[in-house]
């Protein structure tokens, strides 16, 4: 119960500190009902985010890296069901409105959108430290490929300025992930 309140209580500091952010530094952004358009933003930001975790997989493997998933490790019905729950609703509009909204977009003026872009995804990388266990190589290289794996999702807020295209996108990315984690389980 207490890995899964803390799973809960993460998310919501997050969003309560993306709102505190944007607030305090008066960062401007978004959140609009996509259009047809967007539509097509959203689905190649989920695909090159899941091409780019295959493909970092990949490197992983041959260097003999497997670092493990804790909510995987840990088997839980209980804990798999809340993650999945959370993994498609509060997750990603928490961390988008914390990494792209307040993060990526607090930066941009100042210092670019590549910087802040990757700025927002190592941050994001290593905010999911805690996800993996394993050697400290293997670790570090799960929190870079997640780091990596959400760079589509920065890039998407870059062109659009919609919250939501990264938010979905992410939901997607998540909802793919938890299928193919959770279905070897």
């Amino acid at each position: 119960m207490n890995v899964l309140l803390g799973i809960f209580s993460l998310q919501i500091v997050f969003l309560i500190t993306a709102l505190v952010i944007i607030r305090a530094f008066r960062i401007e952004w978004t959140v609009e009902v996509p259009t047809i358009d967007d539509l097509f933003t959203i689905g190649l930001a989920s695909l090159g985010s899941i091409f780019l975790l295959v493909g970092a997989g990949m490197v992983q493997s041959y260097f003999g890296l497997s670092p493990v998933s804790e909510a995987h490790a840990r088997e839980s019905t209980e804990l798999l069901i809340t993650i999945w729950l959370v993994g498609l609703t509060l997750a990603p509009v928490a961390e988008e409105f914390l990494f792209r909204g307040a993060i990526q977009g607090g930066l941009r003026s100042r210092f670019g959108a590549v910087a802040s872009i990757t700025v927002g995804s190592s941050l994001f990388g290593v905010a999911h430290v805690l996800n993996f266990s394993g050697t400290p190589l293997e670790v570090f290289s799960a929190v870079v490929i997640i780091g990596v794996v959400s760079v589509p999702f920065a890039i998407s807020y870059e062109l659009t300025n919609n919250l939501t295209i990264p938010v979905a996108s992410h939901a997607i990315y998540n909802l793919v992930l938890h299928a193919i984690l959770f279905s070897v389980a």
